[in-house]
C-alpha cells in the first residue's frame, strides 16, 4: 500500500526564510497546454505542445501584524515587482520526499477578518519560470565543518539518470571567506566509496536562494547534500535535487 502524507508536515521557504508557521495551505497548479492544430481531412484531432509550464502557487495563512511576519518578508520579496523563489516542500522536507523550487511573482494579496475566525492573509503567485521538482536531500539543518554531509538518498536499484539540475535554501549564512560552497554529490554505493561525483554546485553568499539549471550529468544510485564549511563558518540549508 502507498505511504500517504498529512498536509500538516508541509513546509514553505520564500528567498531563504522559513514561512511554514504562517500558513495553513497551499495550491499549486501546473499545466503544459495542448493546442488544437486540428485540420480537414483529419479524423481524430491533432495538437502540439503548447509553452511549458504556465502555472499558478496560492498560499492561505494566518496574519500575525507583528514586525517581520509574513506580510512583512513578502512585501520585501515581491518589492518593485520581484521575482521571489518559494520552495514547497512535504513531509517536513526530509530525505526523499518530493518537493518544489518555483519561480514567482505575485499577483494578488488579501488580508480578510472576521468576528468568527483571526485574521487571515492569502497570497497568489503567478509562476514565471521552470520550476524544479525534485527530491529533497535532507531536513533544513545546520553544518558548521567541511566534514558535515547530509545522508544519503537512495533513488532505487538501477537508477541511471543523465541530466541533473539543483536548488537550495539557505536560512542561516555565516562565512569567513563570504562565501561557501554546497554541492550535491552522487556515488554507486550508500558509504559513497564507489564512483564518487559531484553533479550540482552552488556558491552560497547570504541568506537567500540559489539554482543551477539542468544540465547533462552522470546521477548514480545514491546523493547526497553536502556544505563545505571552514572553522567558524555556518550555513543552515535545505536542498533539491531534480534527477531524470
Amino acid at each position: 500500500m502507498p505511504t500517504f502524507l498529512h498536509g500538516k508536515d508541509t513546509q514553505i521557504l520564500v528567498n531563504g526564510i522559513d514561512l511554514t508557521s504562517f500558513f495553513t495551505s497551499v495550491n499549486l497548479s501546473l499545466e503544459s497546454p495542448a493546442l488544437d492544430v486540428s485540420t480537414f481531412g483529419l479524423t481524430p484531432k491533432a495538437f502540439i505542445p503548447g509553452l511549458v509550464f504556465s502555472g499558478t502557487v496560492s498560499l492561505d495563512g494566518l496574519w500575525s501584524g507583528a514586525a517581520n511576519d509574513a506580510e512583512d518578508i513578502l512585501r520585501t520579496a515581491f518589492l518593485a515587482g520581484n521575482t521571489a523563489y518559494l520552495s514547497y516542500l512535504t513531509g517536513s522536507g526530509a530525505a526523499g520526499y518530493h518537493g518544489y523550487y518555483l519561480p514567482v511573482k505575485r499577483t494578488g494579496h488579501a488580508v480578510t477578518s472576521s468576528i468568527t475566525d483571526a485574521v487571515r492573509i492569502s497570497v497568489d503567485n503567478q509562476i514565471t519560470g521552470a520550476p524544479l521538482m525534485g527530491i529533497s536531500l535532507g531536513a533544513l539543518a545546520q553544518r558548521t565543518n567541511a566534514s558535515q554531509t547530509f545522508a544519503g538518498v537512495d533513488l532505487g536499484a538501477g537508477y541511471a539518470g543523465t541530466l541533473a539540475a539543483g536548488a537550495i535554501q539557505v536560512t542561516q549564512f555565516t562565512a569567513g571567506d563570504s562565501s561557501i560552497t554546497v554541492t550535491i554529490e552522487t556515488a554507486d554505493d550508500s558509504g559513497f566509496s564507489s564512483g564518487l561525483a559531484t553533479i550540482v554546485t552552488f556558491t552560497a553568499t547570504a541568506v537567500g536562494a540559489y539554482s543551477v539549471a539542468e544540465s547533462a550529468q552522470t546521477v548514480k544510485r545514491y546523493v547526497r547534500l553536502k556544505a563545505a564549511c571552514s572553522a567558524g563558518e555556518t550555513i543552515t540549508i535545505h536542498g533539491l535535487l531534480q534527477a531524470r
